[in-house]
């Protein structure tokens, strides 16, 4: 018995004449996942993006069509990550100041309700009303099935920052368009029409529709149920941003990030430029936002800083000089803060 112990402690059962252990499917398939998910980590790099935490005056100068990406890291999200060789696994964007119709139809004020329930303080004020457009599997709301929502930024945040953590990791891309009125019925006259046509749509669960998008082998639009970036695609296709000959189930989160920020070392990723936009319209450069500083472990400095909103080239309506932003920050008892260092 004594030597049978050895020989299994050193060979294994297989050197006793006792048959291996069988290995499931599901074990294996786990195992190798991990692997890659552990590989992939090592090779993805986090930029060093300027930082703000979200406060009154970073919400107060976010306009319609502005886009916010997300890195997510449950096992969905990370799926999203592997199979679009990309660091995003999700891409949403803000409108201001919706019509009371949409906010109607997408029943905006159960997220007052919940975020009062929940201790998260709200904003409620014109120059405050942002929202975040997206389509997800998973809604704030629970809504069977996922699909699209319209969710008051602060909420947006205390949501995903409740799940996440500090692990939390959302970067904006606020919109230049030259000329533009600051008034969405007149500068996007389609999106609020749009908008209540998409309320009700679903979060594509067509796996076809998914693997294709990764090629780019997607033939034709199908608005009635989306994924995150393609709901993103078809409201710039709206606002009069897109060529229309873009399929928008084509378009995927890693899309809407400009290479420049760094490469991710995955040789397919970045190879093509910029996202283009119509209307002379382009995104600007990456910007982090964070919600609550202690869940960070560098300090975040308080500083009255205008440089990282800076006004949008062409769009004079939008210049904030370094008094104004901080008036607005005075005005709530808060002040613009910066952090600049690594992403945690």
């Amino acid at each position: 018995e004594g030597h049978k112990t050895t020989i299994m402690a050193t060979r294994g059962p297989a050197a006793c004449g006792e048959p291996p252990k069988k290995t499931s499917l599901h074990t294996k398939l786990h195992d190798k996942t991990k692997a890659k998910i552990e590989k992939a980590k090592k090779s993805w790099k986090q930029i060093n993006y300027p930082v703000f935490q979200y406060n009154s005056v970073v919400e107060s100068v976010l306009k319609t069509g502005d886009i916010i990406l997300f890195h997510g890291v449950e096992l969905h999200s990370i799926g999203i990550e592997l199979a679009t060789t990309s660091y995003w696994s999700h891409a949403a964007m803000f409108v201001r100041n919706p019509s009371e119709l949409v906010k109607r139809v997408y029943n905006v004020e159960q997220y007052f309700t919940m975020a009062k329930q929940e201790g998260c303080d709200m904003i409620r004020e014109p120059n405050h009303d942002v929202y975040v457009y997206e389509s997800d599997y998973d809604t704030v709301d629970k809504r069977a099935g996922g699909g699209t929502q319209l969710v008051p930024l602060r909420y947006w945040l205390f949501d995903y920052e409740r799940i996440y953590g500090r692990h939390m990791f959302c970067v904006i891309r606020r919109l230049i368009l030259p000329g533009r009125k600051d008034d969405d019925l007149v500068d996007f006259p389609q999106l609020e029409q749009f908008l209540v046509k998409m309320s009700d749509a679903a979060y594509t669960k067509n796996w076809k529709t998914m693997v294709r998008s990764v090629a780019g082998a997607n033939k034709a639009d199908d608005n009635r149920a989306v994924f995150c970036s393609e709901l993103v695609a078809a409201s710039l296709k709206e606002m009069g941003l897109m060529n229309e000959a873009i399929i928008n189930s084509n378009i995927l989160p890693k899309e809407f990030h400009s290479g420049a920020y760094g490469k991710l070392s995955h040789p397919r990723h970045y190879k093509l430029p910029d996202f283009p936009l119509k209307r002379n319209a382009r995104l600007e450069k990456e910007i982090r936002i964070i919600l609550t500083r202690s869940l960070y472990k560098k300090p975040v400095q308080d500083v009255c800083d205008a440089t990282l909103l800076a006004p949008r080239a062409g769009e004079a309506p939008f210049a904030m000089t370094v008094e104004a932003i901080t008036a607005v920050a005075a005005s709530s008892g808060e002040c613009v803060s910066s952090l600049v260092g690594s992403p945690l």
